[in-house]
């Protein structure tokens, strides 16, 4: 299938199996409309799968280390998504995903996927806006896909582009309109399903980039840029980077207003003998007021994100969502 691009840059063809359509630090409390930083962080730390209440600066780990396990939140805040192995239900090839209500923990849907291609049951995976579809991200051969998010059933898988392979760790993020944005070598792609049409939004001079997060609007875009953080419109306007400095910043979240973006600060890979390397950072949010901040030197209004009972930024690694409470 060939698809066309709007700005006409370039025309590539895409490998798609469409199965079926588918529908240190100062204070949590600055100055805002409220008083304070509202809303909850829910991200990974070395305790586990953990959320923080920005109000009350309570800390709860929701999910201890010690098997494999990935998660994702829709973007309305309502609905976990929960990615394990399936080796407790005799399905060691297999990942099983739960589907539930966040607040109550009641269980929606449960359903068991065998990665294609003979990949990694070790994945992750984002949820649809309207929670319809759940997109893979690419691991070994695989490339994009996607399933019905009520029974797990593959709709679509995108595995090729230009008839090149999709390699792993490429970027994606949902949109409010369920398109989707996507990393392809040095740009910046948007599509919908059936993806018979994709656009390039922006393009780079280098690859060094990933990791997208949306405002909750849709309308803002922040991404791993080189070692720091930056933001542009979803059209690929106003691109800037809004971090600097001498260390590394690694991943973001918006919050509920798009006033502010959690970022992961002083980035550090660690070493895993026999394994994958881990990474650690450090949550601060910064206003989205146009400036750009090093985040190397102290600033009034750069806030460190400290639970109760704690001195410093808390550690994080890995995804972290900013949601409602």
């Amino acid at each position: 299938m060939k698809l066309l691009f709007s700005n006409l840059l370039f025309l590539m063809s895409v490998g798609i199996l469409l199965i079926s359509a588918c529908s240190e630090d100062s204070t949590m409390n600055p100055e805002s409309e409220n008083g304070v930083l509202s809303g909850t962080i829910y991200y990974n730390h070395y305790d586990g799968f953990s959320k923080l209440d920005l109000q009350t600066g309570e800390k709860t780990i929701l999910k201890g280390n010690g098997t494999h396990y990935n998660w994702h939140i829709s973007a309305d805040g309502t609905t976990l998504m929960e990615m394990t192995d399936g080796r407790s239900d005799g399905k060691p090839d297999q990942i099983k995903f739960v589907i539930k209500d966040l607040a109550s923990g009641e269980i929606k849907h449960t359903f068991f996927y065998r990665p294609l291609n003979g990949g990694s049951n070790f994945q992750s995976a984002d949820l649809s806006p309207d929670k319809s579809m759940i997109c893979i991200f690419p691991s070994f051969d695989e490339g994009f896909v996607f399933l019905n998010a009520t029974n797990g059933q593959l709709i679509a898988h995108i595995d090729a582009i230009n008839g090149e392979r999709i390699p792993r760790y490429q970027s994606f993020a949902w949109l409010p309109d369920n398109s989707l944005l996507f990393k392809w070598k040095n740009a910046i792609i948007r599509g919908k399903m059936p993806f018979d049409q994709l656009v390039v939004v922006k393009e780079f001079d280098t690859e060094s980039f990933s990791d997208f997060s949306v405002s909750k609007d849709g309308q803002k875009v922040a991404l791993n840029y080189k070692d720091h953080i930056a933001l542009m419109n979803t059209d690929g306007s106003d691109f800037y980077e809004v971090t600097s400095g001498e260390q590394k910043e690694s991943g973001s979240a918006f919050s509920l207003d798009g006033r502010y973006l959690l970022v992961g600060t002083g980035f550090n890979s660690i070493g895993v003998p026999g394994s994958v390397p881990s990474s650690q950072s450090y949550m601060k949010a910064i206003p989205l007021d146009g400036q750009t901040y090093d985040m190397s030197v102290d600033n009034p209004n750069v806030i460190s994100i400290i639970p109760k009972g704690q001195h410093n930024a808390e550690a994080k690694k890995g995804l972290m969502l900013w949601m409602p409470q």
